[in-house]
């Protein structure tokens, strides 16, 4: 996966097959979603990046995010 930002078109990029070829994209809201033929994501690209990650940040701050896959254990 690599991420790419570029600051002109405040666009943030997240690739996650580079040689995967595309075939189709589908805008959803402030995303831009690239997918192969078999319906898989290749490339999303965050529009008005900026503000995306402004938000993002405030909402951690306000209730922070739980480790993926970790699992709690009671007895």
């Amino acid at each position: 996966m690599t991420l790419q930002y570029e600051p002109e078109a405040d666009v943030l990029s997240v690739e996650y097959a580079r040689r995967t070829p595309i075939d189709r994209a589908m805008e959803v809201g402030n995303l831009v979603v690239h997918v192969s033929r078999k319906g898989m994501p290749v490339l999303v690209e965050i529009l008005n990046a900026s503000q995306f990650t402004q938000r993002a940040h405030a909402l951690v701050r306000r209730r922070p995010l739980r480790r993926l896959g970790a699992t709690h254990a009671r007895s």
